[in-house]
């Protein structure tokens, strides 16, 4: 495995940045049809604001270098603003990454159990 994410390391911003988008996306698109819940259980619902709010968490921790470089480089508070946020994300990275993990097998096997 150290191979592979070797492999990665180089595009590990970008695949911040895009969980990120996806996952802030996905969030809007769930929350501006609430009215929706009483179609959808409330087991799905749960995982998929989860799912999706995990991915926009370690999408802002693995896209940050890309965030500050771009978004936050013209501003000293706003990067100030960023490295707190991310030295409260740092220390949870690996749980959120378990979480991440376990959120999609269970999204992806939930359909074929039920």
């Amino acid at each position: 495995t150290k191979e592979i994410l070797d492999k990665i390391l180089p595009y590990q911003g970008y695949i911040g940045v895009i969980a990120l988008i996806w996952g802030a996306i996905n969030l809007l698109r769930i929350l501006l049809h609430f009215g929706m819940m009483s179609m959808m259980p409330v087991l799905w619902l749960i995982l998929i604001l989860a799912g999706n709010i995990v991915a926009v968490l370690l999408g802002l921790i693995l896209g940050y270098g890309l965030i500050a470089q771009y978004v936050l480089n013209n501003s000293p508070a706003a990067r100030q603003r960023g490295e707190e946020w991310r030295s409260k994300l740092l220390p949870r990275q690996v749980n959120l990454g378990w979480a991440g993990i376990a959120l999609g097998l269970i999204g992806l096997l939930l359909p074929i159990l039920m």
